[in-house]
C-alpha cells in the first residue's frame, strides 16, 4: 500500500499483512486473531489428527500431547473439524460457529473421549465428551527473563491435578485444576528450579 494514497492514485493505504507459512490470503494485523492448538486426548481409538477451518486443512498430522505452531488467521466465525489424520471422512469432534475476534490470541484443546462408557468416569461427574477448550486471554510472551506458563488439566479420569515447583519445598504453581481446566499464567523466573 502507499503512504499517502491520494498522491498515488487513492491505491490502497499502507497497512501490515501477515500470511500463514502454509500460504493463503494475505490478512491484515488489525483484522487478524492468533490460534494455537493441542491435542490433549488420551482416547486410544485415535491418534494423530487434522484439523480443518472453515473446510480449509489448517494444522496436519497433530499427534497426541503435541502443540500446532501458533498461525494467523482473519477474524471471522468459523466452522472447525477435527478428523484421523489423512482421513478427512473420520470426524473426531466438529463444532460450527465458533467466532474469533481480531486482534486476540487464543489457545486451544482438544480433549476427552469419543465413547466415554470404554473409559472411567470423572470423579467429580465432569462430562468427558471429546470437546475444546479454550481462551482469549493466550499470551506467548511473559515478563523479560521469566517463563510463562498455562497449565491444562487434560486428565479425564483424575479428580484434580496440580504443578509445583521444586522438590525441597515444593511450591504450587497450580491447584486444584478440575478436568478442562485453563490456569494461568504464572511467570517464572529462569533461574527458579525444575517445574514438576
Amino acid at each position: 500500500g502507499f503512504v499517502t494514497p491520494s498522491a498515488n492514485q487513492n491505491g490502497q493505504s499502507f497497512d501490515l499483512f501477515v500470511v500463514d507459512t502454509n500460504g493463503g490470503v494475505a490478512v491484515k494485523v488489525n483484522e487478524a486473531f492468533k490460534v494455537q492448538l493441542v491435542h490433549a486426548s488420551a482416547d486410544t481409538s485415535f491418534g494423530n489428527v487434522d484439523i480443518w477451518m472453515n473446510g480449509v486443512k489448517v494444522f496436519a498430522n497433530l499427534p497426541r500431547t503435541r502443540a500446532t505452531a501458533t498461525v494467523g488467521l482473519a477474524a471471522g466465525t468459523y466452522n472447525i473439524l477435527v478428523t484421523k489424520a489423512l482421513d478427512p471422512i473420520d470426524t473426531v469432534y466438529a463444532v460450527n460457529g465458533v467466532v474469533f475476534d481480531a486482534t486476540k490470541n487464543y489457545i486451544g484443546f482438544v480433549s476427552g473421549v469419543k465413547d466415554t462408557t470404554l473409559y472411567a468416569a470423572n470423579p467429580n461427574g465432569i462430562n468427558t465428551t471429546i470437546n475444546f477448550y479454550g481462551t482469549d486471554a493466550y499470551t506467548e510472551t511473559g515478563l523479560s527473563g521469566n517463563v510463562r506458563l498455562w497449565y491444562f488439566n487434560g486428565v479425564a479420569n483424575a479428580d484434580s491435578t496440580q504443578l509445583s515447583r521444586g522438590t525441597t519445598a515444593p511450591v504450587n504453581l497450580f491447584s486444584k485444576s478440575v478436568y478442562g481446566q485453563i490456569s494461568g499464567p504464572q511467570d517464572i523466573a529462569t533461574t527458579a528450579t525444575t517445574a514438576y
